[in-house]
């Protein structure tokens, strides 16, 4: 009875030890699997999308005087850029903060027992960025708090500016910069989480 009892205690032990080592994209992508597949694979796709539809005014000038080139500052490419910024940046804080509100929770309640919804009820989509949080997650991590944090100190940084009534170049520059590069590395956090659609 009392080699029952130690293992059992081993076991809970054991268990809420690996609860402590999940990480909140982990459990994100668990709970919520359809806003986390869409944050890293429609972030990429998004991403391809937007440089592919900047190229066609560019060649389209380059081919032809008569090609409009309206397209290049007001037309569809830069409404489409504008539109995904706003809305990944939203989405990438309210995740960053879902993520950490689960980590946060389950530590204090200690539900290391939760087992994560089976696999075979539920889409492709959400099977692979399933895969791809348990198999990358730093990298998952370093994306989604990464570009989280950067769009919370983005947005307080422009409240701010637009209530003292102005805009530093400077910071104007480092946010197209870092923002772009963001962009870029979503791409082939994309690929990767792609990559997870194979079977184990």
């Amino acid at each position: 009875m009392e080699h029952t009892d130690t293992d059992g205690q081993d076991g809970r032990a054991g268990r809420q030890a690996e609860a402590r080592r999940r990480y909140g994209v982990q459990m994100l992508a668990e709970k919520c699997p359809r806003a986390a597949s869409l944050y890293f694979f429609g972030f990429g796709i998004w991403t391809v999308v937007v440089h592919v539809s900047f190229l066609i005014p560019i060649i389209g000038i380059l081919l032809s005087d008569n090609f409009p080139r309206c397209l290049m500052a007001d037309g569809i490419p830069s409404r489409l850029m504008s539109a995904g910024v706003i809305c990944f940046t939203a989405l990438s804080i309210l995740l960053s903060l879902v993520a950490l509100w689960l980590k946060h929770s389950a530590a204090k309640r200690n539900t290391s027992h939760e087992s994560p919804a089976p696999a075979a009820q539920e889409a492709p989509a959400e099977q692979a960025v399933q895969r791809f949080a348990g198999r990358h997650p730093h990298i998952a991590s370093a994306f989604l708090y990464g570009y989280g944090i950067f769009s919370a100190v983005c947005m307080t940084f422009a409240l701010v500016f637009t209530f003292l009534g102005c805009t530093p170049p400077l910071y104007a520059r480092f946010l197209v910069y870092t923002d772009r590069c963001f962009m870029l590395l979503s791409v082939p956090v994309a690929i990767l989480a792609l990559c997870s659609l194979r079977k184990r």
